[in-house]
C-alpha cells in the first residue's frame, strides 16, 4: 500500500510543475502564432502600400518605370504594368523576374482594376492594384511580387518552450526532493517503529512534512510508553 501512495504523492508532485508548464507552453503557442500572424500581414500591408504608391504615380503625372521603383524599394522581386491586348494579356513595362503567366493569369486578376489584391502564389506574395492617367482613365494594373513575408523565427518560441520545460522539471524535483523524499523516510520511520525494528533517523525534512514527522514521531512515543494517544 506504501508503494502506490509514494508513487500518487510523486505523481502529484510532477502534474504540479507539468500542468502549469502545459498552460504556459499553450499560451507561448498561442501568443507566437497571433504574434506571426499580425507581422505577416503587416508586410504583407507594406509590400502592397508601396505598389499602390507606385501605381498612383501616373493619377499625379509623374509615372515612374517599374525598373526605376524597383531601385528606390529593393524589396520588389519583380514588376509590371499589365495591360490588355484584344484578348491576350501582356504588359507595358516590367523588371526583375516574374511568375505570372499571361495565358493563365490568376482568375481575380481582372477584379483588381476595382481594388488592390494580394495572395500567395508560385511561392512569392504577389499583388496588382489599378494605375490611372492623370485624367483619371484606367491605363494598366500594377504588378508586384515579392518573398513571401516571413514573422518571428521560430528559434524563439522552441527557445521559451524549452525554457518552460526546463524549469517544469526544476520544479518536479525540487517538490520531489521537499515532499515526495521526506515523506518515504517518515514512511519508512513509521514501518520500523510499527515492526519493532530499530528505526532509522529521519535526516531530511522539509518545512512542509515537518508537521507530519512530529505527529508521527508523537505517535510512536505515545505507543512505546504505553500511552493512548
Amino acid at each position: 500500500m506504501a508503494a502506490p501512495v509514494l508513487r500518487t504523492l510523486w505523481l502529484n508532485c510532477l502534474l504540479a510543475a507539468v500542468v502549469p508548464a502545459a498552460i504556459a507552453i499553450a499560451g507561448l503557442v498561442a501568443g507566437w502564432w497571433a504574434a506571426e500572424d499580425r507581422v505577416i500581414r503587416q508586410r504583407s500591408g507594406d509590400a502592397l502600400s508601396s505598389l499602390e504608391i507606385w501605381a498612383r504615380q501616373g493619377a499625379i503625372g509623374r509615372p515612374v518605370a517599374p525598373a526605376v521603383w524597383r531601385e528606390t524599394d529593393p524589396r520588389w522581386l519583380g514588376l509590371a504594368e499589365i495591360v490588355w491586348n484584344g484578348d491576350a494579356l501582356g504588359w507595358s513595362a516590367s523588371t526583375g523576374s516574374l511568375t505570372l503567366d499571361p495565358v493563365a493569369p490568376p482568375a481575380w486578376l481582372p477584379a483588381a482594376v476595382h481594388r488592390p489584391h494580394a495572395e500567395v502564389r508560385n511561392g512569392r506574395l504577389v499583388m496588382a492594384t489599378p494605375m490611372f492617367s492623370s485624367d483619371g482613365r484606367l491605363t494598366a494594373i500594377a504588378w508586384g511580387e515579392v518573398p513571401v513575408p516571413v514573422g518571428i523565427p521560430l528559434g524563439w518560441l522552441l527557445v521559451a518552450v524549452v525554457a518552460v520545460l526546463v524549469a517544469a522539471g526544476v520544479m518536479a524535483a525540487y517538490l520531489a526532493r521537499r515532499i515526495s523524499g521526506p515523506v518515504q523516510a517518515i514512511q519508512r520511520y513509521a514501518e520500523a517503529a510499527a515492526a519493532g525494528r530499530d528505526m532509522p533517523e529521519i535526516r531530511e525534512t522539509s518545512v512542509e512534512t515537518l508537521p507530519l514527522r512530529r505527529s508521527v514521531e508523537t505517535l510512536v512515543e505515545q505507543s512505546r510508553s504505553g500511552r493512548v494517544p
